[in-house]
């Protein structure tokens, strides 16, 4: 959208200024420690966010899918496609979906098919106003009246490979 993210939504003690300051040597010259140590801890923080995601009970958990509601908090708002992409590869053989809370109401919504039949987050999603490819897809603003119906579809599918 081209806004700045609101301040707790920045990772804390971290300044995106120190990683594009001009003239500052890159890593690939003369060491960049400034940056480098930027990169370390914006690493270090995701690491610890993705912690906090992987400690919240699915909502829904099948054979064949995964759902996951993120609180509304800092760390959610940096996490949630990764999340999804992490729970993917760990468990290829079923569906993720991971949501987060949007502060006007509603929510994001990152969808994964399973590896081994990659096929049909996008036509979910398309169905909720989404869209994405067959493998991940995903929704910007899923309405809160739509919840109930998405999980209801998301739990339904059958996955196949596109």
């Amino acid at each position: 959208s081209g806004t700045t993210p609101a301040s707790d939504e920045a990772a804390p003690g971290l300044n995106p200024a120190d990683a594009l300051t001009p003239g500052l040597p890159s890593p690939e010259l003369n060491g960049g420690t400034r940056q480098m140590r930027f990169g370390s801890a914006l690493d270090a923080r995701r690491r610890t966010d993705l912690r906090h995601a992987q400690a919240v009970r699915p909502a829904l958990q099948t054979e064949h899918a995964r759902l996951v509601v993120l609180p509304d908090a800092p760390w959610s708002r940096r996490v949630s496609g990764s999340l999804a992409n992490q729970l993917a590869r760990l468990q290829p053989t079923q569906a993720h979906a991971v949501l987060k809370p949007l502060r006007g109401g509603g929510y994001l919504v990152s969808v994964r098919a399973p590896h081994a039949a990659a096929g049909g987050a996008n036509e979910l999603c398309s169905r909720f106003g989404g869209a994405g490819r067959a493998a991940a897809a995903g929704i910007d603003r899923l309405p809160a009246a739509g919840l109930e119906q998405f999980i209801r579809e998301f739990a339904a599918a059958r996955w196949e490979a596109h």
